[in-house]
């Protein structure tokens, strides 16, 4: 084989690995935005060329945005992304990017919390897409009264009243919808209003007393209400959602409940939303089914029978709190306050420290609380390259 033809089949290799499906996007500084402002669903993968997992990601989310392209070829519906994080560092930044592949999603322009990060399959990002595509809101047929509204004795509720389906109104509803689709507020739509004017309310329940009114629909002042209202403080733990708040560094304040009917949870999140919220940029505030985490109520001593339980991971240690639940929710908020400023002073490390030097003269006074539980379940190595800080 000649040197020129060795030359030649090199390049066209080269070429070929690094080309990009004409059905995905590369996005840098200067057409990021005006590129995602548009679109309902944008999902924008993070990359860079020295991460393994990120180059045979690549010909997965290919080949899913070619197969997408044919079910919704409208780009205003569905835009595939991706951005280079070592030639676009600080877009990369700016959108909190660690680890690498990241794959965000952009509705209209906005980034929200979720990303993708489910198996690493065309079937399984399709699945995602369609599920993300899907209605974000209920559409009813004027008239519906108040007490007509099909909403759950817990479920929060944003309630729109507009004249036709090609309302303004309705329109910035439906994007605000979109918004916060992964929230906890159901949207609802009663189109056909004659005789009203149109206007928009959250509601909890079928509690009519809890109903907070817009007169006037306007982008900014609904999307205050509804992130206001439907952005959780206290979020449910599942295993599908404890990678992602592993990665935002936060303590995890952990309710563990038995599923059985009770109000410790409504009592748990008052608590919080009353008590507690000013600590929400310091600790994770959560509540899960001990039955789903039996390890962890394990490496504290205990059991599902002793549930309720309630525990702060701080990603090093593992500490129970150590008062009855159920007494503290009942008007001892307080014990909880302590609680976490024992924490973020130091107070319950310390504490661990001690136990350790006195374990050294007697080893039945020790008190040294288990090893965190949750870090275990960070994003791993296995599925990413990590950005390291230099020094």
């Amino acid at each position: 084989m000649s040197q020129a033809l060795l030359v030649v089949m090199l390049l066209s290799s080269s070429v070929a690995f690094s080309c990009t499906s004409a059905a995905i996007l590369e996005l840098t500084e200067s057409n990021f935005k005006r590129t995602l402002a548009t679109p309902r669903l944008s999902f924008v993968s993070f990359h860079v060329d020295w991460c393994p997992h990120s180059q045979s990601l690549k010909p997965i989310i290919d080949r899913a945005a070619e197969e997408l392209e044919t079910e919704y070829p409208d780009p205003n519906q569905l835009t595939f992304a991706r951005v280079d994080g070592d030639a676009e560092p600080e877009l990369a930044k700016r959108h909190g990017v660690m680890k690498y592949p990241t794959m965000k999603i952009f509705r209209y322009g906005a980034s929200v919390r979720l990303e993708y990060r489910g198996q690493r399959s065309v079937d399984a990002i399709k699945e995602f897409v369609r599920a993300q595509l899907s209605d974000s809101l209920t559409r009813l047929a004027a008239p519906v009264s108040d007490s007509q509204v099909p909403v759950e004795p817990r479920q929060k509720a944003m309630i729109g009243r507009f004249r036709s389906n090609d309302s303004a109104g309705l329109d910035t509803f439906l994007r605000v919808a979109e918004l916060l689709r992964d929230e906890e507020c159901v949207f609802l739509a009663i189109v056909g209003e004659k005789d009203e004017p149109e206007s928009v309310v959250y509601q909890r329940g079928t509690d009519m007393a809890t109903q907070i009114s817009l007169d006037y629909i306007e982008e900014i002042a609904l999307k205050r209400l509804a992130f206001q209202k439907c952005m959780p403080i206290v979020r449910e733990l599942t295993f599908e959602n404890a990678e992602a708040i592993t990665e935002e560094g936060l303590p995890l304040f952990v309710l563990f409940y038995r599923d059985d009917g009770s109000t410790v949870v409504d009592k748990y999140k008052s608590a919080v939303e009353n008590e507690l919220k000013k600590y929400t940029d310091k600790i994770n505030f959560l509540y899960g089914p001990g039955a789903l985490f039996v390890r962890a109520i394990r490496q504290m001593g205990k059991s599902l029978d002793d549930l309720p339980l309630i525990a702060i991971d701080s990603f090093q240690h593992i500490y129970a709190f150590p008062h009855d639940v159920r007494d503290t929710l009942d008007g001892f908020n307080s014990r909880l306050v302590t609680f976490i400023e024992d924490l973020l002073s130091g107070e319950l490390h310390r504490r661990y420290h001690e136990a350790k030097e006195g374990s050294r003269a007697s080893a039945s006074m020790a008190t040294e609380p288990p090893v965190s539980v949750f870090r275990r379940l960070a994003p791993s190595e296995s599925r990413y390259s990590f950005v390291r800080e230099e020094l």
